[in-house]
């Protein structure tokens, strides 16, 4: 016989996320921090486009910044102009955001939300 409330996901008597039970309890004291955030914009996208993402990772505790950037800087690419503008503007957002989390007492690594450009990050960490 099914329990009431469950719709069909997950087992019996987990409720609708079954992965999500407990999910309304006081963290522990393992429970980590969350850390830093930068948000990447696409080609051809503004900052304006990322502000729900941003609000919403700063309610889950995240410090978290959008790179400033707006479409117009996108043009001079689409005539052949390097994307420099882009990863100089990366570098100094992310240097900025690490040194408010180490002014905060973090040191927790800097998560990069994007495409392209995260990837670029990693290839030259490697």
């Amino acid at each position: 016989m099914l329990q009431a409330g469950w719709r069909g996901r997950g087992r019996p008597g987990q409720g609708r996320h079954p992965r999500r039970a407990g999910a309304g309890a006081a963290p522990g004291p393992a429970a980590a921090a969350p850390g830093p955030v930068l948000v990447l914009p696409g080609f051809l996208a503004g900052a304006e486009a990322y502000g729900s993402l941003q609000r919403a990772l700063e309610r889950r505790g995240h410090r978290c910044r959008v790179l400033p950037i707006s479409k117009i800087n996108w043009l001079p690419t689409l005539c052949g102009a390097s994307f420099g503008f882009y990863l100089d503007a990366m570098n100094a957002a992310a240097e900025a955001l690490l040194e408010e989390e180490a002014g905060a007492g973090g040191g927790r690594k800097l998560t990069l939300i994007g495409a392209w450009c995260t990837q670029r990050c990693r290839e030259g960490t490697d």
